[in-house]
């Protein structure tokens, strides 16, 4: 029963990261690293993709670097718009999926996605 109650949230991240229509190499930003971030970041690596977790939790980023995040940011020590920026040439995360329910993380979501990139609010921002 354990892994059954994950069932439904599993199927509603799947359903999040086919949205995305990620390809391999690409690049996603993850804004949240609760359940729903974490699960995120586990299929977003077996597609290939490069993911990046940004919270303000250092134990939940040490988690999602377990979990296979290539990068992580704590929002409270460095800004994560410009951190992505950085880290992608200056072109922004293909994919942005914002998993934490505050319009601060939304925002941050739209100017961290590249040009014609996607953005799933998957939190109720």
């Amino acid at each position: 029963m354990d892994q059954a109650c994950l069932i439904e949230p599993l199927a509603c991240c799947i359903h999040s990261i086919r949205k995305t229509r990620l390809a391999f190499g690409d690049t996603l930003a993850i804004i949240g690293a609760g359940t729903m971030g974490m699960m995120h970041t586990m299929l977003a690596r077996l597609l290939g993709v490069r993911v990046i977790v940004i919270d303000i939790d250092d134990t939940r980023l040490a988690i999602a670097s377990q979990l296979g995040a290539h990068e992580t940011i704590n929002a409270r020590a460095a800004d994560p718009v410009q951190a992505v920026k950085d880290m992608t040439e200056g072109r922004g995360a293909e994919a942005v999926v914002v998993t934490g329910g505050d319009r601060l993380a939304g925002e941050q979501g739209l100017a961290i996605a590249a040009r014609l990139g996607s953005v799933i609010l998957y939190s109720s921002t």
